[in-house]
This record gives structure tokens, C-alpha cells and sequence, in this order.
């Protein structure tokens, strides 16, 4: 989770937009194809578009990333990997404006195979709103 300016940070104020970075990492063992990648925000942090002229500001540095699903805190994307890509490692960014004080746990986020049994987890993240 990131900051207006870039700063990685578990802790925001209310209103504030913040960036949610995905880096997912492939093994080279990881067969080629479709991936489901799906991540649960914290209860108090609820998706925005990124085309939202408010958010405006990170689309032409950070790409931009579509939804494949959006259901409550559930965002997914779908995404296509290639065991000959230069890089095993893709990146979603997507936002996410902030609701209510407390503090909130981040679910694992997970990606899985669409045409095969594979599938990892990230791990928990704590988020504070002040």
C-alpha cells in the first residue's frame, strides 16, 4: 500500500486514495496461461476506478489495471503468463479510498491457475486508519 507520493505505508487517513501494488512472482516451473488474481482489501478501504478524475494523478506513472471482478472487498484481474516472458515477476496497481477509523487485516491476496490446480497465496497485512 502506497501513498499519494509513493510512500509505502500501513497507515492513512480517512478519505485518503492509496495504491495497492501486486507483485506477482512466477516460478519457473509455473505452466504457462491464464492466472486469476485475487485480492481482499481491508473492511474500511473500498475500490475506486482508476480512470476517477480524484485519482488521476498515478495513472500515467503507475499503468492502469481493469477489474476483472469487483464484489464487496473482493477486486480480481485476470492476467496471462508465459514461461518465456523476459520477466517472471507482473505488477498490478489498482486504488482504493479509505472509509472509517480502526485498525483492519488485508486478506491473502492469491493467484491461481485457470486451467490447472496452481495456486499461492501473499501474506496478511495489518492497515491503520488514524
Amino acid at each position: 500500500y502506497s501513498d499519494r507520493n509513493g510512500n509505502t505505508k500501513t497507515t492513512f487517513d480517512p478519505s485518503e486514495y492509496i495504491k495497492v501494488t501486486l507483485n506477482i512472482q512466477f516460478d519457473p516451473t509455473a505452466p504457462s496461461g491464464r492466472y486469476m488474481v485475487e485480492d481482499y482489501l481491508p473492511a474500511s478501504l473500498k475500490h475506486v476506478y482508476s480512470r476517477n478524475v480524484d485519482v488521476e494523478w498515478g495513472s500515467d506513472t503507475w499503468g492502469m489495471w481493469y477489474p476483472h471482478e469487483i464484489s464487496g472487498q473482493k477486486v480480481s484481474f485476470c492476467i496471462y503468463h508465459r514461461n518465456d516472458d523476459k520477466s517472471p515477476v507482473k505488477t498490478i496497481s489498482y486504488f482504493a479510498r479509505v472509509n472509517n477509523y480502526g485498525e483492519y487485516t488485508a486478506d491473502y491476496a492469491s493467484v491461481y491457475n485457470l486451467e490447472g490446480n496452481v495456486i499461492n497465496y501473499a501474506h496478511r497485512e495489518q492497515i491503520i486508519i488514524k
